[in-house]
């Protein structure tokens, strides 16, 4: 395989990577639960984009789900360590990114709706003083 193989073998890859995201995507949908349709969309995400390298000490890489499927049917037995550590770590990185992220959108809409709370009980009042007779004259 040559180094333009190579390159348009990852393009072909990444594009129907997408097509299958898209897909993965439209399917989730379907899940009313928000954290479990956000995890089923990482999950797909690390599993299809995670590279890792074809061999020890190559610098070609491949995707890491394919890797850790073909290394126990080509190497060894219990080589699927080798990409399944990596796919792992980025899962996780991945969930503690999205807690992360979730928190903070949710401190937002907190604070958002507080704001939004405030600005009726405002109206209110104002429209109550206006109501009111004056009592000055």
């Amino acid at each position: 395989m040559t180094e333009q193989d190579y390159y348009y073998a990852w393009i072909i890859y990444l594009g129907g990577s997408l097509v299958i995201m898209l897909g993965w995507w439209q399917f989730t949908k379907v899940f009313t639960f928000s954290p479990l349709r956000h995890i089923l969309r990482i999950a797909g995400v690390v599993l299809l984009f995670t590279p890792h390298s074809v061999e020890d000490g190559n610098t070609w890489m491949a995707p890491a789900l394919f890797v850790a499927a073909l290394d126990p049917l080509l190497l060894e037995e219990g080589v699927w360590q080798r990409a399944g550590q990596p796919i792992m770590a980025i899962f996780v990185f991945s969930m503690l990114l999205y807690i992360v992220i979730g928190l903070l959108w949710r401190r937002r809409v907190v604070k958002q709706r507080q704001q939004k709370v405030l600005e009726q009980e405002r109206q209110e009042l104002l429209r109550e003083s206006q109501q009111q007779p004056s009592r000055l004259g």
